[in-house]
C-alpha cells in the first residue's frame, strides 16, 4: 500500500498516523472565529487494498460509534490489513462539547441532511463540504455510525442504502447484513432524494459507491457491549471485502427486515406514560403509551397502527403535541 496523505495527516504503509484535518473556517455569523478542525485517524495497511472510511459523531450524543472508531483503528494488524481504515470519530465537535443533540448549536441543522455541503455555507455545510471534498471523494467504502442520540432508546440495526444499481446495491446489502446487528433497514431507491441528504445516501449516488449506516448505542451512554457489537460489526465487513483475513461473520439466523417505519405522535402537550419497551412486539390497535395533564387526568391514548416492533422510544416524561413519542417497525426476515 502506498503512503496515504489527507490534509496534514500522512500515513506511511503499515503505519497509523493521527493529527486534525482542516476543513473550513468559522466567521461572525458563528459567534466565533478559527478554523474548523476534525480529528483523522489513518490506518494504512501493508498490503494494497481499498480504503474504508468511519465517520462517527454527527450527532453528540452517539458515543458508541464514536469510541468504536478509535478502537478500529487501533486494533487491526496493519501487516495484513489490505488497503486502509480511515477515521473521523467526531464530525460535529461543537455539539460533542455542548452536549446538544441532532444539531450543529452553531447554525442549528442536523449536519447528516446536509451532504456534500457547501464551502460558503453555515458552519455544518462548511464541515460536510470539507469532509467530501478532502476525502469522501478519495475513498472506497463508507460505514456512517451512528446509534440513538440523547433522548432515544434505540434498536440496534444497520441501513442498507439502495440507489438504483444493482452490483453497488447488493454490495451495500451484504455490509449491512455481515454486521451481525440483529435488524437491517433497506432505504429504498429515492428514498431522501434531495439536493443534499445523509452521508452514506449521497455517497452511494453521487460517487457511485457502497455505504451503509451503523446504528448502535442510545441515550448518550458508552456501552461497552455495544461498542464491542459495532467493532465486531466492523470488522466483520473488512472481512467480507477482503482487507482483513478469514470469512466474514454470516448474518444471525434470526435477523429479522424493517419493511416499515411508523412514528406515533402525541396529539397534546402533557406527562407520556410508556407501556411498551423498546423490542417488544406489540398488535395493530394495542394501546402502548398515556398522555396525562399535570394532576393526572387522562388525556389520550396512543395505539399502534400496525403489528410490528417497538425500534424506538423516547424516554423524556414530558411530550408536546406533534413530538415523536415511539416508532414501530414492521418488520420480516432479512
Amino acid at each position: 500500500m502506498s503512503e496515504l496523505r489527507f490534509g496534514n495527516v500522512r500515513a506511511a504503509p503499515g503505519e497509523r498516523s493521527v493529527g486534525s484535518l482542516t476543513v473550513g473556517e468559522l466567521d461572525q455569523l458563528s459567534f466565533a472565529r478559527g478554523q474548523i478542525e476534525l480529528p483523522l485517524i489513518i490506518a494504512n495497511g501493508r498490503r494494497e487494498g481499498p480504503v474504508m472510511l468511519l465517520l462517527g459523531g454527527q450527532h453528540s450524543g452517539e458515543y458508541v460509534g464514536m469510541e468504536a472508531i478509535i478502537a478500529l483503528t487501533e486494533r487491526p494488524d496493519l501487516e495484513v490489513l489490505a488497503g486502509a481504515v480511515v477515521g473521523i470519530p467526531v464530525m460535529n465537535p461543537y455539539g460533542f462539547a455542548a452536549k446538544v443533540p441532532y444539531v450543529c448549536p452553531l447554525d442549528g441543522l442536523n449536519m447528516n441532511r446536509l451532504w456534500p455541503g457547501s464551502t460558503g455555507g453555515t458552519v455544518g455545510q462548511r464541515i460536510t463540504y470539507g469532509v467530501w471534498n478532502q476525502i469522501m471523494v478519495h475513498v472506497d467504502y463508507l460505514i456512517d455510525m451512528h446509534g440513538g442520540d440523547f433522548p432515544e432508546h434505540q434498536a440496534d440495526y444497520a441501513i442498507a442504502m439502495a440507489v438504483g444499481e444493482e452490483a453497488i446495491d447488493a454490495t451495500s446489502d451484504a455490509m449491512a447484513r455481515h454486521s451481525g446487528l440483529p435488524y437491517i433497514r433497506r432505504s429504498p431507491v429515492g428514498e431522501g432524494d434531495a439536493p443534499t441528504g445523509t452521508a452514506a445516501k449521497m455517497f452511494m449516488k453521487l460517487l457511485g459507491r457502497p455505504a451503509i449506516v451503523s446504528e448502535l448505542g442510545d441515550a448518550g451512554i458508552l456501552d461497552a457491549d455495544r461498542m464491542e457489537k459495532a467493532i465486531a460489526g466492523v470488522e466483520s465487513v473488512l472481512r467480507l471485502l477482503r482487507m482483513l483475513p478469514g470469512d466474514p461473520t454470516p448474518p444471525p439466523a434470526d435477523q429479522l427486515a424493517m419493511t416499515s417505519r411508523t412514528a406515533l405522535l402525541s396529539p397534546v402537550h402533557g406527562l407520556c406514560r410508556m407501556r411498551v419497551s423498546l423490542y417488544d412486539r406489540v398488535e395493530r390497535g394495542q394501546v402502548v403509551a398515556n398522555v396525562y395533564d399535570y394532576v393526572g387526568r387522562h388525556l389520550a391514548s396512543l395505539s399502534s397502527p400496525v403489528d410490528g416492533v417497538v425500534v424506538q422510544t423516547f424516554f423524556q416524561s414530558a411530550t408536546n403535541q406533534g413530538d415523536i413519542v415511539m416508532k414501530i417497525a414492521e418488520v420480516m426476515p432479512a
